[in-house]
């Protein structure tokens, strides 16, 4: 595994998003096992997490992606093939098992997109409805 060993500690050679994300797991982790042993402590976290964080975060773009997408197109049907795309068509679904990779990135930009995109669509669509409600 990528870490780098300083002063008798190790440390994540990742970016500090990521190490920042998954800082509150990895102190319930310790705080559970009270383990002396940082190796152990890191080796816990990264396993729990990458079964857990990563095809959470994917699972949650999927969903969003899907609820996005009804706002886009009139059939179902599309809906389903935009978000199975996504879920088994890009390289998102083969790192879901891998914390410390791109899917958790990528996931999280889908989400601010699909939001971002589900905002500005609720606030036209909310304005255009008031300005014919006045007439």
């Amino acid at each position: 595994m990528d870490k780098s060993f300083f002063n008798g500690n190790y440390y994540s050679d990742k970016p500090i998003g990521l190490s920042i994300l998954i800082l509150p797991f990895v102190y319930v982790i310790n705080f559970i096992f009270q383990s002396q042993n940082a190796n152990f402590v890191y080796l816990a976290s990264y396993g729990f997490l990458s079964l857990i964080l990563a095809p959470t975060f994917f699972l949650i773009s999927a969903y969003i992606l899907f609820k996005t997408s009804k706002k886009i197109f009139v059939r179902n049907i599309s809906c389903l093939y935009a978000t199975f795309s996504y879920a088994f068509c890009s390289l998102s679904y083969l790192w879901t098992h891998n914390l410390f990779s791109h899917s958790i990135t990528s996931a999280l930009l889908l989400i601010l997109s699909c939001k971002t995109f589900s905002f500005i669509f609720d606030k036209k669509y909310l304005e255009k409805k008031s300005f014919f409600l006045s007439l």
